[in-house]
């Protein structure tokens, strides 16, 4: 286990970027999302620090996140991030998120910015949302 552990720091050690967002990054800001067929929502706040917290159903997790500054040719941005703490109760989908998980997806925004998929991989064949605003980082 603890090779595994490492393994997935050095993923995310190899992030896309070193940095947080810049203060003009569309990620910033609060998103919710209901799970369709479950009545279950989950809330994130994705902050200019390059910390996410997620609430999803009785679970509370923060993670340290990195997002590419801009999206690629594909209009994807690239998005990592690992889980730095979590209350260990159950999300949306019946499970817990144990401290280390580490994920990679891509994110697509809609043209205004107010709703984006996450995606595993750069196309839309698998994804997840749309995960709509529901406040600004200021809010």
């Amino acid at each position: 286990m603890p090779a595994l552990v490492l393994f997935a720091a050095a993923l995310f050690a190899t992030n896309v970027s070193a940095a947080p967002p810049a203060a003009n990054h569309p990620i910033l800001g609060y998103w919710t999302f209901t799970v369709p067929g479950r009545g279950c929502s989950e809330a994130s706040f994705f902050g200019p620090d390059g910390r996410v917290r997620v609430t999803s159903g009785d679970e509370v997790t923060q993670s340290e996140y990195r997002i590419s500054a801009e999206p690629g040719a594909d209009g994807f941005y690239e998005y990592r991030d690992q889980v730095t703490r979590s209350n260990g109760r159950k999300d949306c989908s019946g499970d817990s998120t144990p401290v280390g998980a580490a994920s990679h997806w891509y994110v697509r925004f809609s043209a205004d910015r107010n709703s984006y998929l996450m995606c595993q991989t750069a196309t839309l064949k698998s994804c997840f949302g749309p995960v709509r605003r529901s406040g600004a980082v200021s809010s």
